[in-house]
């Protein structure tokens, strides 16, 4: 637990927050409540999200009701995984591993496995085989690959894997604008963006983008994983990042050999708070003060944007009021800048207010494509799930009403905090 994580939300507030809580709580319920359709067992909107919900707040309820849920939730996961061939984090193999890693030692006991996971080995196999793994985001390519890994390290097959990860990374970089960065190819995007970006575009986001990158750099070196040869990739790619900002903030992204357009949402997947947290993870990292400041200054900015142009919608982490209140509560406890905590508290407020008891999980729904649509007009959906969903914005409350670091969000990418 880190010293300085105390509880942000207080008086009817607080009161507030836990009744949500315990609202998601009783609305999820077992595996087949929460989902109906058997697939749902990834972390971004399956059983491994949820069975995070119930652990953590299975450590502060001290309810043998909630361990026993988020067991059942976490067999479910690993159940599903059997039968899936996705590696990414947010949606395959990898975010069931890693919710297995975090959780061990605390939901359960596990024996050391010095040979590796299975998981580890295919891992290894598959970025062997490939000649250069063109896909670095966070939710499906090589920077989740590496939360994957940290979070199975001191395993050496979890080490093996990452360096293979890190030698992908190193291998696939580009210098421009006086730093290195990385391009998403076309073929990786979707049909929309690939009319926007026919060339393939640079994005500064945490979801698809470098400041996910930034924060893994900044884990490996804060681990002293290869600290001399990265410590310049950090600070050329700090260079490129900080080279995008305008008036405006951060872009979502660029694209190649066209003119960027405007700056981003308020959110955690893009714009200038998630941007601002992967700042302040490379600061922490290698006792950057300027970074720090910079980060500081980022986030403060985003904190007095009027929130009527924030184009937030809904409550999730992904781009909604819980994500943007947990980011600034990130930043304020590793900033100690009270307007930062006045912005969190201000988003929770938000977030709670935004909760209808008797819809969706706990009160809470998505403003989403209904599921398994790629396309047509968004609506409200129940969403029990931890990234854009009622999991993910219980994790969030739980956070500003406890003692208990959130450490599940190293799978977000907005810490550096070891396991």
């Amino acid at each position: 637990m880190q010293d300085n994580w105390q509880p942000l939300l207080q008086g009817d507030m607080a009161e507030d927050a836990w009744r949500a809580i315990r609202a998601i709580a009783a609305d999820l319920g077992p595996p087949d409540r929460a989902f109906a359709d058997n697939a749902r067992w990834g972390l971004a909107g399956g059983a491994a999200g949820t069975a995070l919900f119930f652990a953590y707040l299975a450590e502060v309820s001290e309810d043998s009701q909630h361990r026993d849920l988020a067991c059942e939730h976490l067999e479910t996961a690993l159940d599903g995984a059997g039968q899936a061939q996705a590696f990414g984090l947010w949606d395959g193999l990898l975010g069931v591993s890693w919710v297995f890693d975090h959780l061990a030692g605390r939901l359960f006991e596990v024996e050391d496995d010095e040979d590796g996971s299975d998981i580890d080995r295919a891992l290894t196999n598959l970025l062997q085989s490939a000649p250069q793994y063109e896909n670095y985001d966070l939710i499906q390519g090589l920077a989740g690959f590496g939360v994957a890994c940290l979070e199975g390290l001191p395993r050496p097959g979890a080490r093996q894997a990452l360096d293979l990860v890190l030698d992908h990374l190193v291998g696939g970089q580009l210098q421009l604008d006086g730093g290195v960065t990385w391009l998403t190819p076309p073929d990786l995007l979707p049909p929309w963006q690939r009319q926007l970006a026919p060339e393939g575009y640079y994005n500064l986001g945490v979801a698809h983008g470098v400041a996910a990158v930034l924060t893994l750099l900044a884990r490996c070196v804060q681990a002293s994983i290869r600290r001399q040869e990265l410590l310049p990739l950090l600070d050329e790619l700090v260079q490129w990042i900080l080279a995008q900002r305008s008036e405006l903030g951060f872009p979502s992204w660029i694209p190649k050999d066209r003119p960027v357009v405007e700056g981003a949402r308020l959110a955690w997947c893009y714009g200038d708070p998630g941007v601002a947290a992967a700042l302040l993870a490379a600061a922490q990292a290698t006792g950057r003060h300027s970074w720090a400041a910079m980060a500081e200054e980022v986030a403060h900015q985003a904190a007095g944007r009027d929130p009527a142009l924030a184009r937030v919608q809904d409550a999730g982490l992904c781009h909604g009021s819980a994500g943007v209140a947990h980011l600034f509560h990130r930043l304020y406890r590793g900033t100690g800048n009270a307007d930062l905590a006045e912005a969190a508290r201000h988003w929770f407020l938000h977030t709670l207010e935004m909760r209808r008891p008797g819809a969706g999980f706990g009160g809470f729904q998505a403003w989403t494509l209904p599921r398994g649509q790629l396309e047509g007009e968004l609506q409200w959906v129940d969403d029990p799930g931890l990234l854009t969903g009622s999991a993910g914005i219980g994790l969030s409350l739980l956070a500003a009403v406890t003692s208990q670091e959130p450490r599940w969000d190293r799978a977000l990418m907005v810490s550096t905090s070891a396991p």
